[in-house]
Formats: C-alpha cells, sequence, structure tokens
C-alpha cells in the first residue's frame, strides 16, 4: 500500500514538474518574442526641426538633468552600467556622445526621436527601461532642444557591454511594462500641443505627464515603481486625509527639493533626484495642476 502511495505522489509531483516547465518554457519564449519584435514608425513621425542656436542647446541642458536623462546616462551622458546580473540582465545607458562606445556619431535625428519618444532602437526594437511612456509627451520644441544638446556634446570614450538579458528577464517581461517601456508606448499618437510655459494649470498638466510613470494616471500611487522593496508611490491628489490636500506650495516644493514632509518626516529617496531640479516656474505649475484634480481616497502606507 506503502509503495503504491509513493508511486502515485511521484507521478504527481512529476507531472507538476512537467506543467511548471512547459509554462516556464512558453512565459521564455513570449519573452524573447517581446525583445525581439520591431515595431514600425512612420517616417512623418521622424521629421522634426531641432535648432543649433544656443539658447536652445542651453534650455536642452537643463531638460536633459531636470527630465533625468543625466540620472541614468551620467552628468557628461557617456552612460553607465545599470544591471550586471548573469540572471537577470546586463544593460547600461547608452553612451550619447560621439566618443568611442558612443552612438554620437552614428545616430541621425531620426534616431533621437525614434529612441527618445519612441523608446525603440534603429532597428525598431524597444529600449529595456528608457521611459519613453513619459517622454512620448514631450512636445516638439522641447525635443528639439534636448536633441540640440545632445548633439553638440563632446566626445568622451566609454565603451559599455552589449545588452544581453537572462532568464529572469525573460520571464519578468510578460508582467510587467516597466521593462520594455517602447512596446506599451502609443506610436501613432498625436503630438503633444507646444504649450506656453508659464505657471499655469495646463503646462502643470502637461508637465505632470512624467509623473504618472509613479504615481500613476490619476495621481493617486500605490505603484511601487524602484527597486524591489521600495515604498509605494504617495497620493499626491488634493484629498485632504490621504493626498496632500492639507499642502500648502512651500511644502510641495520642499518635499521634492529636501525630501522632507510638513510633518518633518523624510521621504523615500525613491523619488528622483531629478523632479527638484525644474525650475521654480515648473514646479508652481505643476502644483496648480495638482490642486485641479480630482481628490482620491486611497491611503498608501509610507
Amino acid at each position: 500500500m506503502l509503495k503504491k502511495t509513493l508511486k502515485w505522489i511521484g507521478i504527481v509531483l512529476g507531472s507538476l514538474l512537467g506543467i511548471l516547465l512547459l509554462v516556464g518554457g512558453a512565459l521564455y519564449y513570449q519573452g524573447s518574442n517581446n525583445i525581439d519584435q520591431i515595431f514600425e514608425v512612420a517616417d512623418s513621425r521622424l521629421v522634426l526641426n531641432i535648432p543649433s542656436d544656443s539658447a536652445a542647446v542651453a534650455e536642452g541642458k537643463r531638460l536633459a538633468v531636470s527630465r533625468g536623462c543625466t540620472e541614468c546616462h551620467g552628468t557628461d551622458l557617456s552612460g553607465q552600467l545599470l544591471i550586471d546580473s548573469p540572471a537577470m540582465a546586463t544593460l547600461a545607458a547608452a553612451n550619447l556622445t560621439p566618443g568611442k562606445g558612443g552612438i554620437g556619431k552614428e545616430y541621425q535625428d531620426k534616431d533621437w526621436i525614434r529612441a527618445i519618444r519612441h523608446g525603440l532602437n534603429r532597428q525598431g526594437r524597444a529600449l529595456a527601461i528608457m521611459p519613453s511612456v513619459e517622454y512620448s509627451h514631450i512636445n516638439d520644441s522641447q525635443l528639439g532642444a534636448m536633441i540640440a544638446y545632445i548633439k553638440q556634446l563632446s566626445p568622451v570614450d566609454n565603451e559599455l557591454p552589449e545588452r544581453r538579458f537572462g532568464p529572469i528577464f525573460h520571464l519578468l517581461n510578460n508582467f510587467n511594462d516597466e521593462f520594455l517601456p517602447g512596446r506599451v508606448v502609443v506610436h501613432d499618437r498625436e503630438r503633444s500641443v507646444d504649450i506656453s510655459p508659464g505657471i499655469t494649470v495646463a503646462y502643470g498638466e502637461y508637465l505632470s505627464t512624467m509623473c504618472q510613470g509613479c504615481h500613476g494616471p490619476t495621481m493617486a500611487g500605490g505603484i511601487v515603481a524602484g527597486a524591489p522593496g521600495s515604498p509605494p508611490s504617495a497620493n499626491i491628489t488634493p484629498d485632504p486625509n490621504h493626498g496632500i490636500g492639507n499642502w500648502d506650495e512651500a511644502d510641495f516644493f520642499r518635499a521634492l527639493r529636501n525630501y522632507e514632509r510638513p510633518d518633518g518626516s523624510e521621504i523615500s529617496k525613491g523619488m528622483p533626484e531629478f523632479v527638484g531640479k525644474m525650475s521654480d516656474e515648473e514646479l508652481k505649475a505643476i502644483w496648480l495642476y495638482l490642486q485641479s484634480i480630482a481628490p482620491v481616497a486611497q491611503a498608501v502606507e509610507q
């Protein structure tokens, strides 16, 4: 009787293992297809007037800092290794300069547009961890200024390893769009209208699109967008009990630039530093917009 029972247990466990292997194999295969999928972008969407004057280049440099480009690609945009794990991936933020190991000499205007706004490389495959869901909303004048700055970068020699994806990446990218954002960018969406900069709700709404990746489309937070173990993003709607409804503008500035809440408690460094490097005008516009949206009574444990 015991032998018979053990035999059936072995059969059941063997069947379960077989099922797990089949499911894992299917997910790995689909993950590989996701990585290799090629997306087409119409030529008309890869045309942009790139300025070359000093004012545009200076604005492009400011945007590169305040929109997070330097956070991944380094202060001189010469790139850096982001992930080096055989099981997960070997991923580097590219060297954007024309130096050795850089892509600056190879990339044309259309390639920069495809990479920044669409999250795709020159072959049309999705770039890994490039936040183009947010960048796809950048309007023509600001994108043009950013590219103008990138095109005049001084060469920096920095050869980085080619991207490689391990088994964990192959499996996880089936469930999380953060890994290959170019797969979910709407490549034929209408371009953002060039809204005049100013302390207005409209300009704040335009700028706040970069906040949605962490705080969600309603700004109610609860999303873990950083490394595993990071706290969920805060509710930044004007709800007085769970959001920032009891804050004033000075509190908002202090939170973004000093990582400090009105009660003096520290905000997680998961909040990107580059946001606090936006201009006073930009932060005031975002504050106005956040005050105009619907409050969401969602508690988020910090």
